[in-house]
């Protein structure tokens, strides 16, 4: 974030706290953030970055097959959904799909938030996932 960015939202903050509190005054001489963003953080040697998959992928699903991992993730009324990763390491996931990429294989039209795709399970059986 930019100082200026940085700057107004100290001052938002102040802000607040003036409306909510009444009468006291928050202020701030100074303020840095030196964060960085976890998909540029790099993992040392025999070290992998936590999550290993950054954002929004609620209750994994992992098989495997051979050498290779799936995982699989719920997208609540999300389109496109449940969207589908491969590894051989564990640690490295690139996306590789979404099990519902067609609009006719997921009719989400008038559905709630609560009313979505939950707790998918990723299996194999007998050739098909």
């Amino acid at each position: 974030m930019t100082q200026s960015v940085l700057r107004a939202l100290a001052a938002l903050c102040a802000l607040m706290l003036t409306t909510s509190v009444g009468a006291q005054t928050a202020s701030f001489e100074d303020f840095s953030y030196d964060g960085r963003s976890q998909e540029r953080v790099a993992a040392g040697p025999n070290a992998y970055r936590n999550p290993i998959l950054a954002g929004y992928y609620p209750d994994p699903s992992i098989a495997r097959l051979g050498n290779d991992y799936y995982l699989g993730n719920f997208s609540f009324t999300h389109f496109p959904g449940l969207p589908i990763f491969r590894s051989t390491d564990l640690v490295n996931w690139p996306q590789i799909g979404n099990a519902t990429s067609r609009p006719s294989q997921l009719v989400l039209a008038g559905r709630a938030v609560s009313q979505g795709v939950f707790a998918p399970d990723v299996s194999w059986h007998a050739d098909v996932f």
